[in-house]
C-alpha cells in the first residue's frame, strides 16, 4: 500500500508540475496577443481557446493538490491546521481561484476587443493582474518553500503574499502603465512582431 501511495503522489506532483506550466504559457500568450495584436474575432477565440486551456489547468491543480494533500494529511483538519505553509497555499490558491473569475468575466472580454485597450489599464483592470500575477507566483513559491515553514508559518507566508500585492501593484502602476500608455512604445512593440 505504501508503495502505491508513493508512487500515487509522485504522480500528482509531477501532473501538477505539468498542469501549472500549462497554465503559465497559455496566461503568457494571452498577455502577448493582447498587447501586440489589434482586437478580432480570430483574436476573441484564440484567447478564450487559451482562457480555457488556463481553466481546465487550475481545475487539475487543484485535483492533483488535493489528491497530495489527502496522502499527506488524509484531511485530518487537526493536521491541516498544523501547516502553516498548507493553508496558506489554500488561502492563496483560493484567491487565483475568485480572482480567475474576474480575469474571465471582465478582463478578457476587453482584451479580445482591441477598442477596449486602454481600459485594460485602469485600477480594477491593473489590481486583477496584480493578483493574478503574483497569486500564481507565489502558488509555485509554496510548493517549494517547506523548509520556510518552521521560521514563517501561516501569518508569515501571508505577509510575504501581502508584501508581493503591493511591491506588484507599485510596479504596475509606476512603471508598467505609463510605458503601456506611450503610443511610441506601443507602435515599436507592433512593428517588432510584424
Amino acid at each position: 500500500m505504501k508503495l502505491f501511495l508513493d508512487v500515487t503522489r509522485i504522480t500528482m506532483i509531477y501532473l501538477h508540475i505539468i498542469a501549472m506550466i500549462a497554465a503559465a504559457v497559455s496566461i503568457v500568450m494571452v498577455d502577448f496577443l493582447a498587447f501586440n495584436r489589434q482586437g478580432s474575432p480570430a483574436l476573441a477565440r484564440m484567447i478564450d481557446r487559451l482562457a480555457t486551456v488556463v481553466l481546465l489547468s487550475l481545475l487539475a491543480l487543484w485535483a492533483t493538490g488535493l489528491t497530495v494533500i489527502g496522502i499527506d494529511t488524509g484531511f485530518d483538519p487537526h493536521l491541516i491546521a498544523q501547516n502553516g505553509k498548507l493553508l496558506a497555499k489554500l488561502l492563496v490558491v483560493t484567491i487565483l481561484s475568485i480572482n480567475g473569475v474576474g480575469v474571465h468575466l471582465y478582463v478578457l472580454p476587453r482584451l479580445a476587443d482591441g477598442g477596449q485597450r486602454t481600459a485594460l489599464l485602469g485600477s480594477l483592470t491593473l489590481s486583477i493582474g496584480v493578483v493574478s500575477a503574483v497569486s500564481w507566483g507565489y502558488a509555485a513559491f509554496l510548493g517549494i518553500a517547506k523548509a520556510l515553514s518552521p521560521h514563517l508559518g501561516f501569518g508569515g507566508f501571508i505577509a510575504l503574499y501581502a508584501l508581493a500585492i503591493a511591491l506588484a501593484w507599485m510596479v504596475a502602476v509606476l512603471i508598467v502603465r505609463p510605458r503601456l500608455l506611450r503610443p511610441r512604445g506601443l507602435q515599436k512593440a507592433q512593428a517588432a512582431i510584424l
